[in-house]
């Protein structure tokens, strides 16, 4: 096989030889959670890594570009980007939640242009650590924020903010809070200092449902089952916790990092049982992730280095795309690749217009392209592209032309530099025997010596007939196999 490039790509199961590779330098620190994922088209993520600006990466974070303009600065402070969150009903409406080293210009701006201009809907003090705004996609209208000591509630994607309650005697100040998929009525916070609160009723009333005297930086409920809820520790014990009843009770999970301060938590949207959490300053260092709901945690730190002693966000759109934001950048994980085209590999004589199978064999790809080339690799033609990596082989019905110099190709369709292409060409027929030399308006006289050419494909042996009479009648000249392809023939009188 001919092989273009091996790259590495994240993993389809737990494996060996992972490594996290730097995608964005940091600009500045960001304890907040500022990645999201298209709502509509997981292959687009959006990131913040420090400052006011956010990127935008096409192809599931292996690449990045700038989006939009940057937000205002204010006051003369440090802005910096915390959280994001995608209007799933026009992906171009965004809110961001902006947090200035003067606490009381925070600030939550709104985009309706895709960054391009941005409008503030709320200010004041978020007065915490963790992810100013709380938002899920399925339930595109309820945002929550809470300033100072107030709980704070939009019903228009941010557009207008409404007071819920204020939260003394309650909870200190929340580090992150996440609503549930099946109910936008009930949400678990994670406090500063108290412990983890639950509401039944959009904030109105609370009730702790765990109490620890350290900070919950990070929540994240199961999106297979809501009963699940998992939490990360900074102190008063640290570590992981989890509960199986909605939220009502939580247990310590044993972690490498014991009783180490753990920070950002997140589940696989796709992938039921995977779960990821960073660490914020725990030995040992790096990102840890479960394939078993919790049961038990592997350390993946291979590429991150220092960066891996603090951690800020994470995102998991599934197991081949895992993205984590660390003290200095985004950083992807990605995993040994590789993809071979079996066939056709060259030499294959195939009739256009019929089924013909096309294979391959890959590991660790996300999803497959197949492309089609009549003119020996100069240019390509799509045959398909999202095709499963398990679906090898595919059926694929070839186009009604003729050509000698037919090559296939596959490709990852993230990374397009990952693929395989036959070595050599292939060949597509329509008609099985055809007549290239004479093909007519010859003048040949009687007792010449002439040339007689055909091809064939898939024939044993032709006979040669000529006709005088414009194919009235037909005389023989000769059998002949038919893979000699010639005949020097010499004219009757």
């Amino acid at each position: 096989m001919k092989k273009y490039v091996v790259l590495t790509l994240a993993f389809v199961q737990i494996s060996w030889g992972q490594t996290w590779v730097i995608k964005l330098n940091a600009f500045a620190t960001v304890l907040g959670d500022a990645l999201a994922s298209n709502p509509l088209d997981a292959n687009i993520i959006y990131g913040v890594p420090g400052g006011r600006q956010m990127w935008v990466s096409r192809n599931r974070g292996y690449s990045w570009q700038a989006y939009g303009n940057a937000v205002s600065q204010v006051g003369g402070a440090d802005n910096v980007i915390k959280s994001i969150a995608i209007n799933p009903r026009d992906t171009l409406q965004i809110l961001v939640g902006v947090e200035s080293n003067n606490s009381n210009l925070d600030r939550i701006m709104k985009t309706t242009n895709g960054g391009t201009s941005w409008t503030q809907t709320w200010g004041g003090s978020f007065s915490y650590y963790g992810k100013p705004v709380e938002f899920k996609p399925i339930h595109p209208d309820t945002v929550y924020t809470m300033g100072n000591d107030t709980l704070w509630r939009s019903v228009d994607f941010g557009s207008t903010w409404d007071t819920v309650r204020t939260t003394t005697g309650l909870f200190t100040a929340w580090c992150d809070a996440e609503i549930r998929s099946d109910s936008a009525n009930v949400m678990l916070l994670g406090d500063y200092t108290t412990g983890i609160w639950k509401t039944h009723d959009y904030g109105h009333t609370w009730r702790k449902v765990f109490a620890t005297d350290g900070e919950i930086p990070s929540i994240a409920i199961d999106p297979f089952n809501p009963r699940i809820a998992y939490a990360t520790r900074f102190a008063g014990g640290g570590g992981v916790l989890k509960s199986t009843n909605w939220g009502e009770t939580w247990t310590s999970l044993p972690t490498p990092i014991g009783g180490g301060p753990g920070w950002w938590i997140t589940c696989s949207s796709v992938n039921r049982g995977y779960v990821y959490f960073g660490v914020y300053g725990a030995n040992p260092p790096g990102i840890y992730v479960s394939a078993d709901s919790g049961g038990s945690w592997r350390n993946f730190n291979s590429g991150l280095g220092p960066n891996g002693v603090v951690n800020y966000g994470l995102l998991a759109l599934d197991s081949l795309s895992v993205v984590a934001s660390q003290i200095n950048g985004i950083f992807r994980l990605q995993y040994p690749a590789s993809i071979h085209l079996d066939g056709p590999n060259g030499g294959e004589v195939w009739q256009a217009g019929l089924a013909h199978q096309i294979s391959w064999a890959s590991t660790n790809c996300y999803s497959i392209k197949i492309d089609f080339s009549t003119n020996n690799g100069s240019s390509w033609s799509p045959v398909a592209d999202h095709v499963p990596p398990g679906a090898s082989p595919y059926n694929w019905t070839s186009p009604l032309l003729i050509s000698s110099s037919c090559r296939a190709r596959v490709s990852d369709d993230i990374v397009p530099a990952l693929a395989d292409a036959s070595d050599t060409t292939f060949t597509l027929y329509t008609d099985p025997l055809r007549i290239s030399h004479p093909h007519g308006g010859e003048q040949w006289f009687a007792g010449s010596s002439r040339i007689i050419d055909w091809v064939s494909y898939g024939i044993q042996e032709v006979n040669l007939d000529f006709s005088a009479d414009n194919g009235s009648s037909w005389n023989v000249i000769a059998k002949r196999p038919a893979n000699t392809g010639s005949y020097h023939w010499i004219v009757p009188e």
